[in-house]
């Protein structure tokens, strides 16, 4: 299980923010293929991992960055709204030390006035081990 350890100089103000490399999904990337299209490469984003996010959320605009297509929509609940719409994207996630995931439905939501490009959620984290070393200022994902 590749394993990756991160440290801040202020962890508590940060939070546990990985880089993320992501892309359409194998199966997006096939079907713009057959139709002669050209897909987009991966793109490096920086994800904070939210462990109160039940689905890994990209913030708003990733998707026509990466020419997506929806693939459905799902009601999101946050501390200040609920039933908030979302739409649904397959894509296939990087993560540090090569842990790659295939085919993961994510949403995409506005994400404004953070330094981030979006939220590593439950769904991924249920795949891994995730170590908060509060006091030394890192954390460990192993996934």
């Amino acid at each position: 299980m590749p394993c990756s350890t991160t440290g801040s100089s202020n962890l508590q103000q940060t939070g546990p923010v990985i880089e993320v490399f992501i892309s359409p999904s194998a199966a997006l990337r096939k079907q713009l293929e057959i139709q002669g299209k050209t897909s987009v490469a991966p793109v490096k984003k920086s994800f904070l991992i939210d462990t109160g996010a039940s689905s890994t959320v990209m913030k708003t605009g990733i998707a026509k960055e990466l020419g997506l297509i929806p693939k459905g929509q799902i009601p999101v609940h946050t501390p200040s709204s609920t039933n908030f719409v979302c739409y649904t994207y397959d894509v296939d996630f990087i993560l540090p030390q090569h842990a790659a995931i295939s085919n993961l439905l994510v949403c995409e939501a506005p994400l404004e006035g953070q330094d981030i490009d979006g939220l590593l959620g439950r769904d991924i984290l249920r795949m891994g081990i995730l170590i908060y070393t509060g006091y030394a200022n890192q954390f460990t994902l192993a996934m």
